[in-house]
């Protein structure tokens, strides 16, 4: 029974090992070919040659890189636009056949590269990778298709982005309005009303007939008129005879020779006038000096009378 074991497992062996030395035969191979010398920043054509794939749809997308890296870099054409995402769909479309193959070619570009990736002109490798319907690929299947290339485009310096700098705003300051002064209100003076110079009622008259002068007083409206009436008809014939008036004094000589008889009853007239209404004034004073000691004797009388009624007995 051992040795029946042991030679199965050695059968078992013997075809799993056949099995591992055969399967690569299986694996899918791709082969490029008919690429420029020298890639640019223009587009360039890839061919390629696919053997051994499920027959269905895939997706063949080049990739750019320098050697030891993993930095990629590169777009691929799919017909209607430019790609370098991760989404494998999104790359150039082909057909397995029943055969297992494909053949025919496909758009790739260099883009836009970082500075990472790309580090200027120089020598770096070119690849195919091929994603499945479902989207995934082999990266050992990619890298055993990767061929050398040179690459001369210029080298992407990156610009410095200014570091803005906040400035600082100075912060405002009010300026103080200025305090309206208020002026003092500007007291107003008290007018001061000039008193009227007294008039003397009477104004002292000279008389001069012959050699003889006489003084006589006579009011001053009645010297006026009196001065009025000699103009009027004509009674001063002689060039001695004017008449003058002071404004103080109010003091007027006549030089005539003689007074008309009009003039002196109107002088007598305003004296009597004047002495009428004198005593007048002092007729009203006495009587309304009498008039308070009526009442305060009556006063006086009426306070004596009620004390008195009040100190009899009833």
């Amino acid at each position: 029974m051992k040795h029946a074991f042991l030679h199965l497992l050695s059968v078992v062996f013997f075809f799993s090992g056949s099995f591992f030395i055969v399967s690569p035969a299986f694996a899918v191979t791709i082969h490029i070919d008919q690429i420029p010398t020298t890639i640019s920043a223009d587009p360039f054509t890839v061919n390629a040659t696919i053997t051994g794939a499920t027959p269905g749809t895939n997706y063949l997308r080049v990739d750019l890189y320098k050697d030891g890296t993993s930095n990629y870099f590169g777009e691929t054409f799919n017909g209607s636009d430019w790609h370098s995402d991760s989404e494998g769909t999104h790359y150039f479309p082909i057909t397995i056949d029943q055969n297992k193959n494909w053949q025919g070619s496909l758009q790739a570009r260099i883009g836009n590269p970082s500075i990472h990736d790309y580090d200027g002109t120089g020598n770096y490798k070119l690849r195919i990778r091929r994603y499945t319907t479902s989207g995934n690929y082999t990266t050992e299947e990619a890298n055993n298709n990767a061929i050398s290339i040179v690459i001369a485009y210029p080298t992407i310096t990156s610009t410095p982005v200014p570091t803005l700098t906040p400035i600082k705003v100075p912060t405002q300051t009010p300026t103080p309005k200025p305090t309206a002064i208020t002026k003092p209100t500007p007291t107003n003076k008290p007018t001061v009303t000039p008193k009227p110079s007294p008039t003397p009622a009477n104004s002292p008259i000279s008389i001069k007939s012959g050699t003889t002068v006489t003084s006589a007083i006579i009011p001053t409206t009645l010297a006026k008129e009196a001065s009025d009436e000699r103009d009027i008809t004509n009674n001063a014939t002689d060039s001695s005879d004017v008449l003058s008036a002071s404004t103080e004094g109010e003091i007027i000589h006549l030089l005539t020779p003689t007074l008309t008889r009009t003039q002196i009853d109107s002088g007598k007239l305003q004296k009597e006038m004047l002495l009428a209404g004198a005593r007048q004034q002092n007729n009203d004073r006495a009587f309304f000096s009498m008039a308070i000691i009526g009442g305060g004797i009556f006063l006086l009388a009426s306070g004596i009378l009620l004390f008195w009624r009040r100190l009899s007995p009833k």
